[in-house]
């Protein structure tokens, strides 16, 4: 019967420690999720500018109707009504430009603007997505559009 008990408290105590380690991997699992499917949008905008030999823009603006969503879009530059993928997000979720040139607004909506130029080149920023316990930044190469990202 001790040795029930014993075996259960280890078990326990086992179970306590690794409790705090599973979490971790979980937290940085989602930061991974919401970094890849940021990525994923700027590699579309780099494939779309190259196949189609014209400009593309994200745009970062606040969702029609929703004060507290945001949304990045894709699209064509000088033309706001194609928008060929989005991706919408809690406002306490957006990743953030951080870093010059990307045109930022003044207050407007949209609040930012990253170009990627026909050539398969887009303006070096520097991306941020703060969350709760962690986030995330982004350092995108001019010349490959390749992020260099780590983890908060």
């Amino acid at each position: 019967m001790v040795e029930i008990v014993i075996a259960m408290a280890i078990a326990l105590i086992i179970i306590a420690i690794a409790i705090p380690s599973v979490q971790g991997v979980m937290e940085r699992n989602k930061e991974q999720d919401s970094f890849d499917r940021f990525d994923k949008l700027a590699q579309q905008a780099r494939a779309k500018s190259l196949d189609e030999g014209r400009n593309y823009i994200l745009v970062w603006a606040l969702k029609p109707g929703f004060a507290d969503e945001m949304q990045i879009l894709l699209r064509p530059e000088g033309n706001p009504d194609e928008v060929t993928a989005q991706l919408a997000l809690p406002v306490d979720e957006v990743p953030q430009i951080v870093g010059w040139p990307a045109k930022l607004a003044s207050g407007g909506n949209p609040l930012a603007i990253w170009t990627f130029w026909a050539n398969g080149s887009c303006e070096p920023v520097v991306v941020h997505c703060p969350k709760k316990g962690g986030g995330w930044t982004a350092k995108y190469n001019a010349f490959t559009t390749e992020a260099e990202v780590s983890y908060e």
